[in-house]
């Protein structure tokens, strides 16, 4: 590269709908990761594409590009079809955590690289972290070598794997570029095809509480997932997901933790228990491997998988025994009668804000207790608030107790799966 790349004009032309061609978009990562395009630069133009889009053909070079950009992690060591699943980001999203070690107890090794929070979205990485001495960052070496003893790995992205996502990744998110689709379609994608998988199942969440807010977004989205993983010769499956009320009762890392443990106990959510279900069954068919969700439920009852989970925590050395408890609880009551209805994007916003937006305290974070559509009385408890002091607890109340409608009416049911 001889650094005469013309990042204005480049800018420019996405800017104006032109579509670059792919040979231009390559140009233009080297020049990123040179350090040739400014971080200004770099930013206006994801500002241009959440305007103007990008072709087929250029958000498939932007991908591969990015993936390109750092180490391709190579999994064919272990045997048997790797599966690996990806959640566009809720609230209360624990999935992983159940989903991932259900679906390794069939023998299909999951080997799955995750990140930390963006926007109100809480982070599997973060939610893993709040285990005292668990360890996120694991080596090439390591990783190899627990996928192919355990079938099961669960790692935070390291910095040599797709190092151009990291840096487009981090100013999307303060230069309110995170809702572009085609964007996180190659952000998700450039880290999926680093981390070597044969096959994703995609958890596309729809409704206010996603980022995906309407269906016909939601099926841009998989559309453009499911072309790049065609593109590169990956298996893909899509689920969707309703994200109108938080998963399950938890939000906040350690009390996610506490919730998905539950559930690899037969103890789950009602609705975390029948996202699983859908999403394992999708991942068990990408490896061959035939299951009816009353089979794979008994799996889930049994205790192999919170066994496996088990093990999986120990050997990154996690103690899952040790969970942090906040120091400050405290309740919010319904002020009325009537039916719930939650914000959930802004339940999401509280328990971030109580963990800390660098996740400083992770036994922080929401309860909720009454659910969408639950009937209360004045003076009910909806929610239970987890936080670090009384003036946290006194904020978070006011907070959470605006994300709250008690309306006279019951809200239309909305189902889970789509």
């Amino acid at each position: 590269m001889s650094g005469s790349f013309q990042t204005v004009e480049f800018i420019a032309q996405t800017r104006d709908g032109i579509a670059p061609a792919a040979s231009q978009i390559k140009e233009f990562a080297e020049a990123v990761m040179q350090g040739q395009v400014t971080d200004a630069q770099l930013a206006a133009w994801t500002m241009a594409v959440y305007f103007r889009s990008l072709s087929p053909d250029a958000l498939f070079a932007l991908t591969w590009a990015m993936a390109e950009s750092g180490e391709l992690l190579d999994l064919s060591p272990i045997e048997g079809i790797k599966v690996d699943k990806h959640s566009t980001g809720g609230v209360g999203d624990k999935t992983t955590l159940v989903l991932a070690p259900l679906a390794a107890s069939f023998g299909v090794p999951v080997i799955k690289l995750s990140g930390r929070a963006l926007g109100h979205s809480g982070g599997t990485v973060d939610k893993l972290e709040s285990i005292p001495g668990f360890r996120s960052e694991l080596s090439r070496e390591e990783i190899i070598a627990q996928g192919r003893r355990l079938g099961l790995v669960l790692a935070s992205h390291y910095a040599k794997l797709a190092p151009l996502d990291a840096k487009i990744y981090q100013l999307r998110d303060s230069c309110a570029t995170v809702e572009s689709v085609p964007l996180i379609a190659s952000s998700i994608m450039s880290k999926k095809l680093a981390g070597g998988a044969d096959g994703f199942v995609f958890d596309v969440k729809v409704g206010p509480g996603a980022f995906m807010k309407t269906m016909a977004q939601a099926q841009e989205l998989a559309g453009r997932l499911e072309e790049l993983a065609s593109r590169a010769g990956r298996g893909a499956k899509i689920i969707y997901s309703s994200m109108a009320d938080p998963l399950g009762f938890a939000v906040g890392d350690a009390l996610e933790v506490k919730e998905a443990v539950a559930c690899l106990e037969g103890q789950g959510p009602e609705d975390l228990v029948e996202l699983v279900l859908a999403l394992c069954q999708a991942m068990l068919a990408l490896a061959n491997v035939k299951a009816e969700k009353s089979e794979i439920l008994a799996k889930l009852n049994s205790g192999i998988a919170r066994e496996k989970f088990a093990q999986m925590v120990a050997s990154q050395g996690g103690r899952l025994t040790e969970l942090p408890v906040a120091p400050a609880r405290g309740p919010l009551l319904a002020g009325s009668s009537g039916f719930v209805n939650w914000d959930a994007k802004g339940v999401g916003m509280v328990a971030r804000t109580l963990t800390g937006w660098r996740q400083e305290h992770p036994a922080s974070g929401v309860e909720i207790i009454a659910k969408r559509g639950y009937a209360v009385s004045e003076g009910d408890l909806v929610a239970m608030i987890h936080a670090q002091n009384s003036a946290q607890l006194a904020w978070a109340k006011e907070a959470l107790a605006g994300c709250l409608t008690l309306s006279c009416q019951a809200p239309e049911p909305i189902a889970l799966l789509f």
